[in-house]
Parts: structure tokens; C-alpha cells; sequence
């Protein structure tokens, strides 16, 4: 059998679309944020602070709200503190006011250097600081149907599931429950001033990916077998010469459907 891929057709009733699953669109993602951060740095080593800026932009788009096994609060500590900086060096002062904010709250003890900083940047940080902390408090609820779940908030021990922590810094934060036997989930998530968050978690999405992910399955010699050969019986049943199937790849950052075209 040849397999060919063939792009942008439209799709038929009889056609069974192969989706990626949920973990392994955000396993992705992870990983294009992680590869938008790494080039931020080097950008910012460069001096290239408006573009270094952008990246890191680019970055927590694609983290906020999106659920990852690896820790990541020392990642985004460092990471805001470039991108504060990178903001400030090309004049765009709120938005740096704003980042250095999210630092603050994911670390409010963050303590710089004054001879690795520019002045300027000192003082915005210590401004910042101060507002951020006479700001109201938020809450974090998280409901759970299961206990036996552990949670840290910023490297923070807060207790087992469920549970309801007052007095929560507002701007950007990093939850992660460690269950020992299904190992951990981190999440960022971000807490309003003076509101309560309320998150609902489930032992059930902590499971290893065990699905192929559509990149890997599309390259040379490693197209999903089950697919395959499930086609492939389909094709040989019917007597026919050919089989198509639609699924989703991953492509220039963006999932895309194509048809996976065996022939005998």
C-alpha cells in the first residue's frame, strides 16, 4: 500500500475523522510556548527587546488556562522579569506596569539586583509592588469529587483537595496538584481583584497521553497504525483500490484537516 497526503478536500458522511485528543493539543501548545520563550531570551540577550517582547506575548497566550504535566513557576518568574524590562527599554510603560504586576503576583518577595537592573526598572518594579499589594484580595476555590490531591500555589503548600484559599494575590498564578500514583498537573490560572475563582478538578484528566499525536503520526515511516490498518481492512473488504480518511494535523502553528489517502 502507498500512502499519500493530500490537503484541503472536502469531507464525505462516510469519512471517519481522526481528532487529537485534548492532552495532546495542549501538549503541543506547551511545547510551541516553550520554543516562543527560549527564542524571547535569546531576543533579549540581542537587545532586540521589541521583538524579544512579542514572543514572550506570544507565549502566555498560548499558557494561560492550558494544563501541563512540568512545573513551570521559576520559567515565568524569569520570563516576566525579561519581558518587564524588554517592555520598559522600548518606552511601552503600562504594558511593562502590567507584566511587572503578574511578577508580583506570582512572587511578591521577586528581590532584583541593582547592579544587574537599570535604575528606571527598580523603581517601576518597588512602584508596582506597592500597588499591587493594596489591591484587594481574591479567592481560589477547588472543588474535587476525590481527595488525596495535593496543591501548591506558586511553590506554595497549600493542603489536599478540596479546599478554599483566601487572601490570593489578583494577577497571575500557578496551581499545581500532585496526586503521588498519577503524578502532577500545573495550570495557570489568573485570580480578579476582589473575586473568587472557582476551579473543578478531576483525577480522571491526570492520565500519561497514550495517543499518538498528529504531527508524529504524519511523519516519514510513523503514521498511526490503527488507522491504518483499519483502512487498510476496510479498503481490501470492499474490494476497492483506494481509502481516504480525514484527519487533523499540526502545521505553521495551527491545526489544519487533510486526508490520509491509502492506495493498493
Amino acid at each position: 500500500f502507498d500512502i499519500v497526503l493530500q490537503e484541503a478536500l472536502p469531507l464525505t458522511g462516510s469519512q471517519r475523522a481522526i481528532q487529537p485528543t485534548s492532552d495532546s493539543i495542549e501538549k503541543q501548545k506547551f511545547q510551541t510556548a516553550l520554543e516562543f520563550l527560549r527564542e524571547g531570551e535569546n531576543l533579549f540577550v540581542n537587545q532586540r527587546y521589541e521583538l524579544s517582547a512579542k514572543r514572550f506575548s506570544q507565549a502566555m497566550l498560548l499558557l494561560e488556562e492550558l494544563s501541563f504535566d512540568g512545573a513551570i513557576h521559576g520559567l515565568l518568574v524569569s520570563t516576566h522579569i525579561m519581558w518587564g524590562e524588554a517592555l520598559m527599554r522600548r518606552g511601552a510603560s503600562m504594558k511593562a506596569r502590567q507584566v511587572l504586576g503578574d511578577l508580583i503576583a506570582l512572587q511578591p518577595s521577586v528581590s532584583l539586583s541593582k547592579t544587574d537592573y537599570p535604575n528606571a526598572f527598580l523603581l517601576m518594579l518597588e512602584e508596582v509592588r506597592l500597588q499591587r499589594l493594596k489591591l484587594n484580595p481574591g479567592t481560589l476555590t477547588v472543588r474535587s469529587p476525590r481527595g488525596g490531591v495535593q496543591v501548591t500555589l506558586n511553590e506554595i503548600g497549600l493542603g489536599m483537595l478540596p479546599l478554599e484559599v483566601q487572601s490570593v494575590l489578583p494577577g497571575l498564578q500557578v496551581i499545581r496538584f500532585e496526586t503521588g500514583t498519577l503524578g502532577a498537573k500545573s495550570r495557570i490560572v489568573r485570580v480578579g481583584e476582589g473575586r473568587n475563582l472557582e476551579l473543578a478538578f478531576e483525577l480522571d484528566s491526570l492520565p500519561r497521553i497514550t495517543s499518538v499525536s498528529p504531527t508524529t503520526a504524519l511523519s516519514a515511516n510513523a503514521i498511526d497504525q490503527v488507522v491504518v490498518a483499519d483502512l487498510v481492512a476496510r479498503v481490501v473488504s470492499r474490494g476497492a483500490s483506494q481509502g481516504i480518511v480525514p484527519i487533523w494535523k499540526f502545521m505553521n502553528r495551527g491545526w489544519s484537516l487533510a486526508l490520509l489517502i491509502i492506495e493498493r
